[in-house]
């Protein structure tokens, strides 16, 4: 009998959680988590994959997540293993269909769109759904041997794919943030739950109508109706999420920007949230929180500052207006 020596492969998933679960179904025993929330904090361009690995190690250390030099290594270490790509015989992406995921695919794919017709085979494992798994969450939700069943539903990917990532990373990273407009004007159906999360990422930034993004919006108006612990606040906003993309961490940057300042929108007493007197007249609509004093922060390659970022989200509409 001669044996058949099974393929190298080389998995790439957001997080740890799924990354034992590949390993645990026996689908292979190389596994990249890829840890960063691309959704928060600065992803400017042109910057190199150094440059942009300190940014984001930045950030990371600023927003109290993790020290500054062990967040470094470890995106030193994760970006030298993916390099080693050509080791294995092949590489698995497994990305659902939330905006967390989403980002995270087009930073990893579009490292491969110079690649040439003589790349290694590679598939893209992607769901936004399971039988019998209600609701779906997300991929992390799965045992072990339902991560086999979606193994077998794998789809091979190309050199256009590839391509397509390398134009939307773009546009997401663009200082103009109508650049990801005019990309989701083209076809993006290699990616079928890319357009939703794209516009879920403009539905961040400021409305027209309140300054607020929709995560803020949803986090006042939960409390509008009751003052909340912020982890109940937390389920509460994310429940009224078609996809899911938020970490508890991430939530806790959102309530310390409105809780920040002389006139913030909500305070703490005690152990429970409530809406000021002025967040109330920013949900309805009687002042406008961008054309005051917002705090300063990233939505991927743009920088919004008070008084310089004309770009608004416009609900009516859903879709990203310029108000210059």
């Amino acid at each position: 009998m001669t044996d058949t020596k099974l393929p190298q492969l080389l998995h790439v998933t957001n997080g740890d959680i799924v990354a034992g679960k590949i390993t645990e179904a026996g689908l292979g025993e190389h596994v990249l988590p890829w840890r960063d929330l691309l959704s928060e904090g600065p992803v400017p361009a042109k910057l190199s994959l150094i440059n942009l690995a300190h940014r984001r190690s930045k950030f990371i250390e600023a927003a109290g997540w993790a020290p500054y030099r062990e967040t470094r290594q470890a995106m030193a270490e994760r970006d030298a293993e993916l390099l080693r790509f050509k080791e294995y015989d092949g590489v698995v992406f497994w990305f659902e269909h939330d905006l967390t995921d989403q980002l995270q695919m087009l930073q990893v794919l579009e490292r491969f769109a110079a690649r040439g017709d003589e790349g290694m085979p590679m598939w893209l494992v992607t769901t936004d759904r399971f039988p019998e798994v209600e609701p779906f969450y997300g991929i992390g939700q799965l045992q072990p041997k339902q991560l086999a069943v979606l193994y077998e539903q794998r789809r091979q990917l190309d050199l256009d794919d590839c391509k397509l990532a390398r134009r939307l990373w773009a546009a997401f990273r663009s200082p103009n943030p109508m650049a990801i407009d005019e990309a989701l004007n083209a076809d993006t159906a290699r990616f079928p739950y890319m357009a939703p999360a794209l516009q879920r990422h403009l539905e961040q930034y400021p409305a027209v109508t309140d300054g607020l993004s929709r995560t803020e919006q949803a986090t006042l108006l939960e409390l509008s109706t009751q003052p909340m612990l912020a982890d109940d606040l937390f389920e509460a906003t994310q429940a009224r999420e078609d996809a899911r993309f938020l970490s508890d961490l991430a939530f806790g940057l959102h309530l310390d920007r409105l809780a920040d300042g002389d006139r913030p929108l909500l305070e703490a007493k005690g152990e429970t949230l409530h809406v000021t007197a002025r967040g109330r007249h920013v949900l309805a609509g009687s002042e406008n929180w961008a054309d005051e004093d917002y705090p300063v922060r990233w939505l991927g390659g743009v920088e919004l500052v008070p008084g310089s970022a004309p770009w608004r989200w416009d609900r009516a509409a859903s879709r990203l207006v310029s108000i210059r």
